[in-house]
């Protein structure tokens, strides 16, 4: 099949919102291995590929959902498609969102709601006040950090611009950084490190520029077969939670409880994107 190539015309609220020019189609059946690169916040903004990738994956990029607001059904992880697009300069994350949301709306006739739906949460309060520090826009800039690829004088892989982590060594530390972020980006970078949605009850209002250090869990099944190997757990295991360290280096008290959240219900997705 030829690639299918749409120009985006209509604008979404806020001012155009388009790819400048869209290339989609069903990816082949003999095609192996997957993957998206390019776009705002990356080393290529202007062009955004995806090569045989589920349609649940872009929905979940396109929407911004964790895996607890949204399981795409068998079917839709069952069509995979390629993308190739073009993005105006200046595009911000944000509007590259709603540009995708826009195609996906457009080619799979995408139809959906959100509804809340009671689950498990983890909700952070303020513990310790003062550990939370405040981002200082006139801050002399951090010196130059080593190439990414390579590792930092604390064992840690350099990541490329725009890449948060987290970052982990060989024996299991783990650290996470955030820069000039609100409570609400804070919240939604812990819902991955914590596995599940977070609220957030600290009533914190400000910018704020955070590291955590911890030390990657083991479940115990996994150290009972290591120990059942002769092998012993890595040099960190038994240090800091990343609960632990939340409440000790940033103040930030976890606790679960159960509350409505807000998920993604799909009622519609064509199995096939339309022909333009």
């Amino acid at each position: 099949m030829r690639p299918i190539v749409l120009l985006l015309a209509a604008n979404l609220t806020g001012g155009a919102q388009t790819f400048e020019v869209a290339s989609l189609k069903l990816a082949s059946q003999n095609a192996r291995g997957r993957m998206c690169k390019g776009g705002p916040g990356t080393s290529d903004p202007g062009l955004w590929t995806c090569t045989n990738v589920p349609l649940g994956y872009l929905i979940n990029s396109a929407y911004d959902l964790q895996p607890f607001q949204f399981r795409p059904p068998d079917y839709v992880n069952g069509i995979n498609v390629d993308v190739s697009a073009r993005v105006p300069p200046g595009t911000s994350k944000d509007a590259f969102r709603r540009m995708q949301q826009a195609l996906l709306v457009e080619r799979f006739r995408l139809q959906f709601h959100y509804e809340p739906k009671e689950m498990p949460v983890f909700e952070i309060t303020v513990a310790k006040p003062g550990l939370m520090h405040e981002s200082q826009p006139d801050a002399k800039p951090p010196a130059p950090l080593p190439k990414p690829g390579t590792v930092d004088r604390d064992g840690y892989p350099v990541l490329a611009p725009g890449q948060e982590g987290p970052m982990t060594t060989p024996e299991g530390r783990m650290r996470w950084r955030k820069t000039n972020a609100s409570m609400t980006e804070i919240a939604k970078g812990l819902e991955l490190l914590l596995g599940g949605p977070v609220v957030d009850s600290t009533g914190l209002s400000g910018k704020y520029d955070v590291t955590l250090s911890w030390y990657r869990e083991l479940p115990i099944e996994v150290r009972r077969a290591m120990e059942a190997g002769g092998e012993s757990p890595p040099p960190g295991e038994g240090g800091p939670t990343i609960r632990q360290a939340l409440l000790s280096q940033l103040g930030l008290k976890v606790e679960s409880k159960k509350a409505p959240v807000k998920v993604f219900v799909l009622d519609h997705a064509d199995r096939a994107p339309a022909e333009n």
